[in-house]
Order: C-alpha cells, then sequence, then structure tokens
C-alpha cells in the first residue's frame, strides 16, 4: 500500500534539471499542482460528485459501480506518485485531504439519501473528524502529520462500509438477512480502524518537532 509519503522535498528538486523527465519538468513548472497522481485524485473527487447523483436518482447500481472506480483512483495516485517520481509536501496533502473530503461528502450525501442513518454516520464520521483536526493543528504548529499505514487501513475499510450500505440498497441485495449481517461486520471493523489511526496520528503530533 503507497502511502504518498515525502521527504518534504519534491522529487524532481533532488533531480538535476537536465536529468529531469518530461513530466517531472511539468511538475516542477507547475510548482508541483499538475502531476499524474493530482489528476487522479481529481478524478476520484469528480467520480464521487457522479456517484451521489446518481444516487439521488436512486440507480443504486450504477452508483456503485462509478463510486468503485472512483476510490480506485485513491490508490492509483499513489502509484502514479511513485513510479513517475513526482511525490511532493503539496501531492501528499492533496491526497490526504481529498480522502477526507471525499469520504464527508459521501457520508452526508447518504444520509441525505437515505442511504446511511445519522446514528452510523457519526460513528463513521468522528473519528475521521478529529484526525482530520489533529492535522490542521499540526499544519499551524510546523508539525507535519505524514500518512500512515493505520489512516490507509481506515479510509479502505470506511470506503468498503459506504460501498456496503449503497450495495445494500440495490435490488439484488435489498433486504438481504444475511448482506446486513455483512454490512454490520464491515462497519464494526472500520469504526475500530478508525480510532486505531486515531491514536497513531495522535501519537505522530506529539512526537513531531
Amino acid at each position: 500500500m503507497n502511502l504518498h509519503r515525502t521527504t518534504g522535498i519534491p522529487d524532481w528538486e533532488m533531480v538535476a534539471v537536465s536529468e529531469r523527465t518530461a513530466i517531472q519538468k511539468l511538475a516542477a513548472q507547475t510548482n508541483g499542482y499538475l502531476t499524474p497522481a493530482n489528476i487522479a485524485t481529481v478524478i476520484g473527487l469528480m467520480g464521487i460528485g457522479i456517484a451521489l447523483y446518481l444516487c439521488s436518482q436512486q440507480h443504486y447500481g450504477l452508483s456503485l459501480l462509478v463510486l468503485v472506480l472512483a476510490r480506485a483512483c485513491d490508490i492509483a495516485d499513489g502509484l502514479l506518485a511513485e513510479y513517475t517520481h513526482t511525490k511532493s509536501p503539496l501531492g501528499e496533502t492533496f491526497d490526504a485531504s481529498a480522502d477526507k473530503i471525499g469520504s464527508a461528502a459521501l457520508i452526508l450525501g447518504f444520509i441525505a439519501y437515505e442511504v446511511l442513518s445519522w446514528p452510523v454516520a457519526l460513528l463513521l464520521a468522528i473519528p475521521q473528524v478529529i484526525i482530520t483536526l489533529l492535522v490542521l493543528y499540526g499544519l499551524r504548529n510546523n508539525k507535519r502529520i505524514h500518512p500512515s499505514r493505520a489512516g490507509k487501513f481506515s479510509m479502505f475499510a470506511l470506503g468498503l462500509t459506504l460501498f456496503a450500505f449503497l450495495a445494500s440498497k440495490t435490488d439484488a441485495l435489498n433486504n438481504s438477512r444475511l448482506f446486513d449481517g455483512v454490512t454490520l461486520g464491515v462497519t464494526a471493523v472500520a469504526v475500530a480502524l478508525s480510532l486505531w489511526a486515531l491514536q497513531d496520528y495522535a501519537r505522530q503530533l506529539l512526537k513531531a518537532k
């Protein structure tokens, strides 16, 4: 699982200008904004918007398919950054922020479209909100908190949980007690991993200089 971590210096800054690839040169010219990883992240966010629109129209199956593709972009961005040697502090922050923004949009949208109930939404959202506040506090105080394996696992589990609730609205799985049990189990795992990630980020903040 690629964490899209950086050393604090963009990859292209550690390469002589004459030896940079075309992609690295483009990244340098745009101050790190235009990179394959950032493009994948933007596509993922757009996909979430499309999935929510389809959900509002009760096209649950198609919404689920688009959402899976959108979330695949979250995996692809770290891999693209690594493969093209265009990791940067900006990309790292954008990746982490997009994760939180996308998840928040899905949770709020799913509440509005009656895919999620308020109690479940709060269980899923509260740890992520606290993590976001810790990261912002760290940035304000020049204490950089990097994406962690615990954080990535928690976001992956959160994504699976949201997939499961959306899938339960499809005709094939609606009112399936077996799938309801699976969804409950995935939700419990997602909450547990979110708490693990929360303590991990808190530990990073305490150790950061």
